[in-house]
C-alpha cells in the first residue's frame, strides 16, 4: 500500500511543481484532490498529454468524470487508457519516494 501523504504535503508539491505552469499556486493545485495520488496522477498526465492541468482537474473533481474520459475528450487521438496508467505508476512512484 501506498504510504498516506497529505495532499497538502510540502515533498509532494516540490516534485509536482516541474510539471506545472510556472509560477502554479500548489496549494490551489491540491484543493479539492481527495488523495495525494489523484493529485499527483492528474498532475502527471497533464504533463504527459499536453492537456492544461486546469481542464483535466476541472472535468474530474466539478464534472466526476474519470480521467480517461477527461484526456480523451481534449485529446481524441491519444490512448487515453494508457495515459492513465502511465500517470498513475509515475504518481504512485512519486509518493512512495516521499513516504519512504
Amino acid at each position: 500500500p501506498l504510504p498516506k501523504i497529505d495532499v497538502h504535503e510540502p515533498a509532494l508539491h516540490r516534485e509536482l511543481k516541474p510539471l506545472m505552469n510556472r509560477g502554479a499556486d500548489m496549494t490551489k493545485a491540491a484543493d479539492g484532490f481527495r488523495s495525494a495520488e489523484q493529485f499527483a496522477t492528474v498532475a502527471y498526465a497533464s504533463h504527459n498529454t499536453g492537456v492544461p492541468f486546469v481542464v483535466l482537474k476541472h472535468r474530474v473533481l466539478d464534472e466526476g468524470r474519470t480521467l480517461t474520459s477527461a484526456i480523451r475528450e481534449s485529446q481524441p487521438a491519444a490512448d487515453a487508457t494508457s495515459e492513465v496508467q502511465r500517470a498513475r505508476a509515475e504518481a504512485r512512484s512519486t509518493i512512495l519516494s516521499i513516504g519512504s
